[in-house]
């Protein structure tokens, strides 16, 4: 293990804590960026960082003319985009160092610990407990806005809501399948089917489905695939504590759930030219309360809009930022095929998450990359770091 891995294997769930308006997740992209920067640490790799920097250099382009468009903008628009810029220059600094596998040990120790968190949270609820998200020991205190405090009702381990825990499992879910490990595959999938997500559900059945249907593996390790993605539907189906997300998936309505939906219903409200260069407000919540647009879509309990990323880089970004953004899910795939299972399932997050570029996006890329290109050297320490590899 390394220490640069380890945090960005921790990174996730420090990035809910803050000391006052010092937001850990800035704060740790960025220590770690000056750190790397002016240290001898040798990289891991060279990269070919140009789709990083096509996308870096629209966002900045856009964030300029858009200072014009909306004559004097609000400060806040300054503030979201130097914490834009922050996440995006420390990715392209930080990537180069990470070796992957030491990633992906802190990965899944960190994943283990999360687990044991999911289950104690499962035994409360079973005792009838109120249960808040775990609070990690010796850091600060989360302000009034955190949600790390609040009471929820399914379990969550060390995270905020069932989804940002699944979105976190799904990497050992993928590196147990890759391995051919599927007790471990076993174990992971029963923990997020515990956790109530919904979106975790369909990224099992997108997980198993990808190995069983895309991925070259002999006879026997396809049909034991088969044999766990049957064993895990009839467990989703009968046990009384992985019930809870089907009877949500039952209940949901999609054309009433903001998640789903509101990108679409603010999309009706948006003229040719906001479709191909972004809506001329600072955010797309701006967009939907001084457009008229919030009184026809879907607010949460605060009568906050969610929206999400897809759709966030569509209203600020127009299609042309759509583009540019999602070129880099697209290297991904280019790179290394064999992570369409992982590379599909944070497609679908695009979809039902509002993080359009911070920590989520901050980690699914750093990892994704790494993975992809040094997939060759998992398992194997041996000339990593005087191996340098062109991402083309």
């Amino acid at each position: 293990m390394g220490w640069l891995e380890l945090i960005i294997a921790l990174y996730p769930i420090l990035s809910v804590y803050s000391y006052g308006k010092f937001l850990l997740y800035l704060a740790i992209p960025l220590i770690l960026s000056v750190i790397l920067f002016v240290s001898n640490r040798p990289k891991a790799m060279n990269y070919v960082l140009k789709p990083f920097f096509v996308l870096i250099g629209y966002l900045m382009l856009h964030f300029v003319i858009w200072m014009v468009v909306i004559s004097d903008p609000p400060s806040y628009y300054y503030n979201s985009h130097i914490q834009l810029f922050v996440i995006m220059f420390s990715l392209v600094i930080i990537l180069p160092y990470l070796n992957l596998n030491k990633l992906c040990s802190c990965i899944n120790l960190i994943g283990v610990i999360c687990v044991c968190g999911l289950v104690y949270h499962t035994l409360e609820l079973m005792l009838g407990h109120s249960i808040t998200t775990i609070a990690l020991p010796f850091m600060p205190a989360p302000n009034e806005s955190s949600r790390v405090f609040n009471i929820v009702l399914r379990p969550v381990s060390f995270f905020t809501e069932p989804q940002t825990y699944v979105s976190y499992m799904i990497v050992p879910l993928f590196l147990a399948l890759s391995r051919k490990n599927l007790i471990c595959a076993l174990g992971i999938s029963v923990t997020i089917l515990m956790s109530g997500s919904t979106t975790g559900i369909a990224m099992i059945a997108i997980m198993f489905g990808s190995y069983i249907l895309t991925t070259k593996v002999g006879f026997i390790y396809r049909f034991l695939l088969i044999l766990a993605f049957v064993e895990l539907g009839y467990l989703l189906m009968t046990s009384e504590y992985t019930t809870a997300g089907l009877d949500k998936m039952n209940d949901t309505d999609l054309s009433e759930n903001m998640r789903v939906a509101n990108g679409f219903l603010v999309a009706r409200f948006m003229s040719l030219s906001d479709f191909i260069f972004g809506v001329p407000y600072a955010n797309a919540t701006d967009f939907c309360f001084g457009s008229g647009v919030a009184d026809q879509i879907i607010l949460d309990g605060t009568g906050s809009v969610f929206i999400s990323a897809i759709w966030v880089a569509i209203i600020q970004y127009g299609l042309i930022g759509l583009f540019i953004y999602l070129n880099l899910y697209y290297q991904i795939l280019k790179i290394d095929k064999s992570i369409f299972p992982y590379w599909f399932c944070i497609v679908i997050v695009l979809f039902t998450n509002p993080d359009f570029i911070g920590a989520n996006f901050l980690f699914i890329i750093l990892f994704s990359f790494t993975y992809v290109n040094q997939k060759e050297f998992l398992g194997n320490e041996k000339n990593i770091y005087s191996y340098n590899a062109v991402c083309k």
